[in-house]
């Protein structure tokens, strides 16, 4: 969906927002199937910055992972509740997976 929106965007549509849409997200069982979803994802991020650099549009922001990271720390107390630690579980480890991911493509600048 990530990339569809980038081919779409660097031809000039612009997504569109509906207020009546309804969107219901739901995480993996367990906290460690989570856990791999966040990482596989987070190991994407990197090749989806560069592929929106190459369309000509502005990648993410060097802050946004930072941005992550503190977001991390401060919600720290929702890890006493179960949608509170998948949650924080899938950020983390979307953190932790975009290392692995810039060094495989060898993109360090995002």
């Amino acid at each position: 969906d990530v990339e569809i929106s980038l081919r779409l965007a660097a031809k000039g549509h612009s997504p569109v927002l509906v207020d009546s849409a309804l969107l219901h997200y739901r995480y993996r069982n367990g906290v460690r199937a989570t856990y791999r979803q966040g990482h596989f994802y987070g190991r994407g991020r990197p090749r989806l910055a560069q592929m929106a650099r190459e369309l000509g549009l502005p990648g993410p922001s060097r802050w946004e992972g930072f941005r992550s990271w503190v977001w991390l720390v401060v919600n720290l107390p929702r890890l006493r509740s179960r949608s509170g630690r998948l949650q924080w579980t899938w950020v983390f480890a979307n953190r932790i997976g975009v290392l692995p991911g810039a060094l495989a493509d060898r993109i360090l600048h995002v």
